[in-house]
Protein backbone atom coordinates (compact mmCIF):
# COMPACT_ATOMS: atom_id res chain seq x y z
CA UNK A 1 0.00 0.00 0.00
CA UNK A 2 1.45 3.36 -1.04
CA UNK A 3 1.18 6.34 1.26
CA UNK A 4 1.77 9.99 0.60
CA UNK A 5 3.47 12.39 2.96
CA UNK A 6 4.22 16.07 2.53
CA UNK A 7 7.46 17.18 4.14
CA UNK A 8 8.38 20.84 4.33
CA UNK A 9 11.94 21.74 5.23
CA UNK A 10 12.80 25.26 6.26
CA UNK A 11 16.20 26.57 7.28
CA UNK A 12 16.76 29.84 9.06
CA UNK A 13 19.91 31.86 9.61
CA UNK A 14 20.47 34.11 12.60
CA UNK A 15 23.38 36.23 13.72
CA UNK A 16 25.99 34.44 15.86
CA UNK A 17 25.02 36.71 18.78
CA UNK A 18 21.38 35.58 18.65
CA UNK A 19 20.08 34.11 21.92
CA UNK A 20 17.18 31.69 21.84
CA UNK A 21 14.44 33.08 24.09
CA UNK A 22 13.51 31.22 27.27
CA UNK A 23 10.53 29.05 26.32
CA UNK A 24 10.06 27.30 29.66
CA UNK A 25 7.22 29.62 30.67
CA UNK A 26 5.04 28.76 27.67
CA UNK A 27 1.98 26.56 28.20
CA UNK A 28 2.69 22.94 27.29
CA UNK A 29 6.48 23.29 27.52
CA UNK A 30 7.74 20.83 30.12
CA UNK A 31 11.48 21.25 29.50
CA UNK A 32 13.91 22.94 27.15
CA UNK A 33 17.09 20.88 26.91
CA UNK A 34 20.28 22.42 25.51
CA UNK A 35 20.76 22.28 21.74
CA UNK A 36 22.30 19.19 20.18
CA UNK A 37 24.14 18.86 16.87
CA UNK A 38 23.08 15.98 14.63
CA UNK A 39 24.67 14.78 11.41
CA UNK A 40 22.03 13.49 9.04
CA UNK A 41 22.79 11.37 5.98
CA UNK A 42 20.22 10.73 3.25
CA UNK A 43 20.34 9.05 -0.15
CA UNK A 44 18.00 10.40 -2.81
CA UNK A 45 16.91 8.34 -5.82
CA UNK A 46 15.60 9.37 -9.22
CA UNK A 47 15.35 8.08 -12.76
CA UNK A 48 18.16 8.84 -15.25
CA UNK A 49 15.98 11.51 -16.89
CA UNK A 50 15.17 13.12 -13.48
CA UNK A 51 11.47 12.37 -13.85
CA UNK A 52 10.85 12.48 -10.11
CA UNK A 53 12.58 15.83 -9.65
CA UNK A 54 10.54 17.36 -12.47
CA UNK A 55 7.37 16.11 -10.77
CA UNK A 56 8.64 17.59 -7.47
CA UNK A 57 8.78 14.12 -5.93
CA UNK A 58 11.57 13.09 -3.58
CA UNK A 59 12.36 9.44 -2.99
CA UNK A 60 14.69 9.08 -0.05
Amino acid sequence: MATEQLEVERKFDVDPEFDVPDLTGLPGVAAVPPPEAHQLVAVYHDTPDLRLARARVTLR
